[in-house]
């Protein structure tokens, strides 16, 4: 299996309000076994700005893996987290120290497969499913922030430096393939939300016309 991305956004409110435990039951692999771990991260964009900004992490060199790599924040759903969207409230919170706005769009989803390295901690393999026995799945959201862009906070052990990119921005920045597919289709769906509540506008405008409004 090669894990994919949604093209379009997703109403998941109800989710949002489930336990790990009631959401991994209730999404299971192809072959009908349950995931192994959920992961959760937020496409954070800026509040009333005038070009999308997304808030990207730079990776800290003490991580084994994609050391200096950008990413959108976010980690693993814990078992005391008592629903999805706590776990989404709280990784932000940790790795920027910001709160945001209570509504979410999923807009994808991809699996992939980890394993536990010497040190102890998790390492990413790949999208390639080859042991069903480590596989985790990860929703992405969009959100937007209540703060500031500048009163972002990083963990230092997990972060180096933070920045609010545009799409120009992106394209420059260092990132894994699927990351950049992430924040990608981020924008991508901000433009296609964007131009439908365009249309509802226009076309409300147009009804009111022909009802000589």
């Amino acid at each position: 299996m090669r894990s994919s991305m949604l093209n379009l956004p997703i109403n998941i409110s109800l989710t949002l309000s489930e336990s790990k435990s009631a959401f991994l039951s209730a999404h299971l692999l192809p072959s009908g076994k349950p995931y192994t771990s959920l992961i959760v991260a937020a496409a954070i964009f800026q509040p009333n700005a005038a070009t999308h900004k997304i808030l990207l992490l730079k990776r800290s060199p003490a991580e084994k893996l994609f050391s200096h790599h950008w990413e959108i924040p976010g980690g693993k759903v814990d078992d005391t987290d008592k629903t999805i969207w706590d776990a989404l409230k709280r990784e932000v919170n940790e790795e920027t120290g910001l709160a945001f706005k209570e509504s979410a769009i999923t807009y994808g989803e991809r699996g992939f497969e980890w394993a536990i390295g010497a040190d102890g901690k998790d390492e990413t393999l790949g999208d390639d499913i080859k042991d069903e026995s480590k596989m985790a799945l990860e929703l992405n959201f969009i959100v937007e922030s209540e703060e500031l862009p500048t009163e972002v906070k990083l963990d230092p052990e997990e972060h180096l430096e933070h920045l609010w990119a545009d799409e120009k921005d992106v394209m420059e920045m260092k990132m894994t393939p699927e990351m950049r597919g992430v924040v990608e289709n981020a924008f991508a769906i901000l433009k296609l939300r964007k131009r439908f509540a365009w249309a509802s506008v226009i076309s409300e405008l147009e009804l009111l016309e022909r009802e000589g409004k």
